[in-house]
């Protein structure tokens, strides 16, 4: 149409919004009452692998992670430790079962030291690698290391001996002032004839999904990677039915398991290719029994001449999702952070965000109120303009009632008079609706800053609010933030359609009880928004009243 009718667009624009919001209020509701999304992982399914394919990595990986609950806890373990991490390497097996980030609890005001690796109970999660020997022993879950020495408190060097002239060491060091740990594996071949031996590491976690924290179709985490530039990412319920991932081939990159706020990467380097896969595995009885999630990297087997050697080196981030600790960290890990379709927006609010939390006193609510306010500044002549329409269009009521009454039995004389009588006054009904449909973007923008950025985990808004990662436990903020909506409508002009004039009547109501479950700095953006929105509203009317 070439004169399309003015509700029609209005109708149009208000659908678009109110079915965004719509979406991510269930997505809330969900995660908040069954810790799931309304979607949960959309990510594309990898087809499942034969037996065949997984080989010698794979039955190594079910055999250490059948062996994680009868785990020697009580056996000798090395301590290792940097600034920011403690670690435990338990000399059976050779593998980090214990690791703490000493900065970040596990619970609001709990303790610090939160457990990326622990050897036992719940989510249970492990690092373990070395070399699978074809037709040799390699050093594998039962195998005890000895100490081979010890440079102060973030390196050791350990040592492994097979019955027939293989000697394997492994040198674990954390890197300092950083959640990097790096593993040289080596093995020097003492005996007469060749060998062949095949790198390998895992990462093992028990139980898959943390309670509260199933990835939804706005914010993925789970099994994940990036290979050769590539992004890979692994549902675990995927998993949990098909048994394993197709193996992906190439360099660089990293390898993981990854949560809503921490994870878990193998960095293979970029020497050689290197064969990447998820897998999943019970132990125990078919009921009852536990389930078992791995990342798994293998490198091409290497053929050892008598009395040669070969060297594996590789990285592993066990850390926050933390995008500049990810950044430093280089290897792509940032790209575990999914900031989703609003890439382009969200990721200029974060880092706005972040310079104004530095400028104001170390508050993420203050940083949040400079940031609607600068978002205000770029948006001020448009919304200007529509404000300024707006008010014609609330003088112009009496005229507006008066075709309805004048043309109540013909809706489409109806729509025309008005349409003439708004070309008339020179408004555009439809320019009321763009301070909406400007705010959406935004605020979906907003949503994935405060769902995944690691500043807002445990950030404390003020008063009885310690968590703006969270809804507000008191619901003081959303019932705060309808009445902000009420008193925007009724600012308005009423509209002209019976339906749309009924659907903002509920509107407020509708988004408090949606808000009640957001994340309370989202809210708190919200609340602030149209705060000021009200005021830059209110003070337009004033003056076009006063003219």
């Amino acid at each position: 149409m070439d004169n399309p009718n003015p509700l029609q667009r209005q109708r149009l624009l208000l659908a678009l919004a109110i079915s965004g919001l719509i979406l991510l209020g269930f997505d809330a509701i969900g995660r908040h009452y069954l810790g799931v999304g309304i979607m949960g992982s959309t990510r594309p399914q990898a087809a499942a692998t034969s037996g065949e394919t997984l080989q010698n990595a794979a039955k190594s990986g079910e055999a250490a992670a059948m062996a994680l609950p009868q785990a020697a806890v009580a056996g000798k373990k090395v301590q290792l430790a940097n600034s920011r991490v403690q670690a435990e390497v338990e000399l059976t097996g050779g593998r980090v079962d214990s690791l703490k980030l000493m900065h970040y609890a596990e619970t609001n005001g709990g303790p610090k030291g939160y457990e990326v690796f622990k050897p036992e109970g719940d989510h249970a999660e492990y690092l373990a690698g070395g070399w699978l020997g074809a037709g040799i022993e390699g050093p594998g879950e039962g195998a005890v290391w000895q100490v081979k020495g010890q440079a102060g408190e973030g390196k050791v060097e350990l040592e492994w001996k097979n019955a027939t002239g293989q000697v394997f060491e492994r040198t674990l060091e954390l890197l300092p002032d950083s959640y990097l740990l790096q593993v040289t594996d080596s093995v020097t071949n003492g005996a007469a004839l060749p060998v062949g031996l095949t790198p390998y590491v895992q990462i093992h976690q028990a139980g898959g999904i943390i309670a509260g924290q199933r990835s939804s179709w706005v914010n993925f985490f789970g099994p994940m990677g990036v290979v050769d530039g590539v992004s890979h990412e692994e549902s675990f319920s995927s998993l949990a039915k098909d048994g394993a991932t197709d193996k992906v081939s190439g360099r660089g990159g990293w390898w993981g398991l990854t949560d809503q706020y921490f994870m878990a990467a193998v960095l293979p380097g970029t020497d050689a290719d290197a064969e990447h896969w998820f897998h999943h595995s019970h132990s125990g009885p078919e009921k009852g029994g536990t389930d078992f999630y791995s990342a798994s990297v293998q490198w091409p087997q290497q053929v050892l001449a008598a009395g040669a050697g070969a060297t594996q080196t590789y990285q592993v981030y066990a850390g926050p999702k933390h995008d500049p600790d990810l950044a430093a960290a280089g290897h792509d890990l940032d790209r575990a952070i999914d900031w989703g379709w609003f890439k382009l927006l969200a990721k200029p609010l974060y880092h706005t965000l972040v310079w104004l939390h530095g400028l104001l006193f170390g508050s993420w609510a203050l940083a949040i109120v400079a940031l609607t306010m600068l978002l205000k500044l770029a948006t001020f002549p448009l919304a200007n303009k529509s404000y300024h329409a707006m008010s014609k269009m609330k003088k112009m009521q009496p005229k507006v009632a008066a075709l309805k009454e004048r043309h109540k039995d013909d809706q489409q004389a109806l729509a025309l008079a008005t349409m003439a009588l708004y070309k008339e006054h020179k408004v555009n009904p439809a320019s009321g609706c763009w301070p909406m449909f400007i705010q959406i973007p935004i605020f979906f923008a907003m949503y994935k800053v405060i769902l995944v950025a690691f500043e807002f985990r445990h950030a404390p808004l003020g008063l009885w609010i310690h968590d703006m990662s969270a809804a507000d436990p008191l619901f003081v903020l959303p019932v705060l933030m309808g009445c902000s909506m009420f008193i925007q409508f009724k600012l308005n002009p009423p509209a002209a359609d019976p339906m749309q004039a009924s659907v903002f009547k509920w509107m407020p109501v509708f988004m408090t009880v949606m808000f009640l479950w957001f994340p309370a700095g989202l809210v708190w953006y919200w609340l602030t928004n149209n705060v000021l929105s009200i005021g830059q509203q209110a003070h337009i009317m004033r003056k076009d009243r006063a003219l």
